[in-house]
């Protein structure tokens, strides 16, 4: 699994002829300890951080399409695990990452529109006083 979290992509093993080349220790270790079997894992993503993944394994090598259908199923399933898990917070763990947001936003690398938006009110406080 976590060679698949490492590269956040699907990882079928044994690899088809034109991907011969990329080498998968831990997966190749698991099909030998398993009988020959194919497996592919695929890592569930909420679309920035890796939860988790999913393995399947089978006698028949795995198509493409079938592939690209298990990564599209576990990209939704990342995302349905991240609602959940932000539904679970606390209010005061949700208010803690909103003002933990608030502040990157403010001093972090980007949002240009954020950072004027708060030097405006910053002005304002200061000319009000």
């Amino acid at each position: 699994m976590a060679e698949a979290g490492d590269m956040a992509r699907c990882l079928v093993f044994p690899p088809s002829k034109e991907n011969e080349q990329l080498l998968y220790p831990a997966h190749e270790q698991l099909v030998n300890r398993h009988g020959g079997k194919t497996i592919c894992t695929i890592p569930i993503s909420n679309g920035v951080t890796i939860l988790g993944a999913l393995i399947l394994d089978r006698e028949l090598p795995f198509a493409e399409e079938t592939v690209q259908w298990c990564e599209a199923v576990g990209n939704m399933a990342g995302l349905i695990l991240d609602l959940k898990q932000q539904s679970e917070r606390g209010l005061i763990k949700h208010a803690v990452i909103t003002i933990q947001r608030g502040l990157y936003k403010t001093f972090g690398p980007k949002h240009g529109l954020w950072k004027l938006n708060s030097l405006l009110l910053l002005s304002v406080a200061v000319f009000l006083q």
